[in-house]
C-alpha cells in the first residue's frame, strides 16, 4: 500500500510551506514474485529469493516565495 500526505500552509501573501510525507509498501508487506525457474539458479523454487522491497518513508519540507 503506497499513500501520501500533502499540507500546504500559506505564511504571507507571497509565501507559502509544503509538508509532504510519502510511504511505499506503508504495510511493510512481502511482495512475492515469480519464482527461479532455472535448475542451475541459487535460487530455483526459493520463495524467500523474491522480495518485494522494503518500507520506504520520505519527508519533505519546501518554502516558496
Amino acid at each position: 500500500m503506497d499513500f501520501g500526505f500533502i499540507k500546504n500552509t500559506r505564511v504571507k501573501e507571497s509565501q507559502n510551506i509544503q509538508f509532504r510525507v510519502e510511504m511505499y509498501n506503508a504495510t511493510n508487506t512481502r511482495n512475492f514474485g515469480i519464482p527461479e525457474g532455472r535448475v542451475n539458479s541459487s535460487n530455483f523454487l526459493n520463495q524467500w529469493g523474491t522480495d518485494g522491497g522494503n518500507r520506504r518513508i520520505i519527508v519533505a519540507l519546501r518554502y516558496t516565495f
